[in-house]
């Protein structure tokens, strides 16, 4: 039983990792003209494994602590450079239309009552 999540664990890292580095490969092409190519992915996931290893090795008070508020860092900023630099107005509008779209519909969706919709 264990061999199983192990295992699955292993390999649903190795795809995620995997489809990751392709798509990291390409936006690097795309915005700073880095060569597309087999090499170059090695080189992304060989840094995020000794990140990974790094901040392992250095334990969950120091290491992982570290690099988890270095990544919500990037987060925020990313989400401050898109809010900034694109168009504002439709952003905040869509991010209210959608959640009030996620709540007018999570009551029906999560007890599946649908007492409103009539058939065809």
């Amino acid at each position: 039983m264990d061999v199983a999540a192990i295992l699955g664990t292993i390999f649903g890292i190795a795809t995620t990792c995997g489809i990751g580095v392709v798509q990291l490969n390409y936006g690097l092409h795309v915005i700073f003209d880095l060569p597309e190519n087999l090499l170059w992915q090695v080189i992304l996931i060989s840094l995020a494994v000794a990140i990974t290893i790094v901040s392992a090795t250095a334990g969950a008070s120091k290491g992982i602590k570290i690099l988890s508020e270095l990544n919500i860092y990037f987060a925020l900023g990313l989400i401050l450079f898109i809010l900034f630099l694109e168009n504002t107005e439709f952003l905040l509008n869509a991010i209210v239309l959608n959640i009030g779209g996620l709540y007018q519909l999570l009551s029906c969706a999560d007890f599946g009552c649908f007492c409103l919709w009539s058939r065809p």
